[in-house]
């Protein structure tokens, strides 16, 4: 994957995480999750952060970055529908996302 992921163009910018009851888990910067997109060719846009498990984020700080984020990778199991997104979050709907 690192070859073929080294010869593309284009590098599209990634968020990856849930919400959880208001806390939102996003993986570290140093984490196995952040890794696996590099070598995939994302940007990562936690990148720069040196945590190597999980970060435990408010909304308005995974807004404040996420939001110009090119790809979301959901790795919530309890996530199937974008209801499911949207409810648990009061206003969001509302962000023209």
């Amino acid at each position: 994957m690192l070859k073929i992921a080294s010869q593309a163009k284009l590098k599209p910018t990634v968020f990856s995480g849930f919400d959880s009851r208001g806390t939102w888990y996003i993986p570290g910067g140093d984490s196995y999750a952040a890794k696996f997109i590099a070598d995939a060719g994302g940007d990562y846009i936690w990148k720069n952060d040196r945590t190597t498990g999980s970060l435990n984020l408010s909304f308005e700080q995974v807004f404040d970055r996420a939001q110009t984020a090119e790809v979301w990778i959901n790795s919530s199991q309890a996530w199937r529908s974008v209801d499911d997104v949207i409810n648990p979050i009061v206003g969001i709907a509302n962000l023209g996302l």
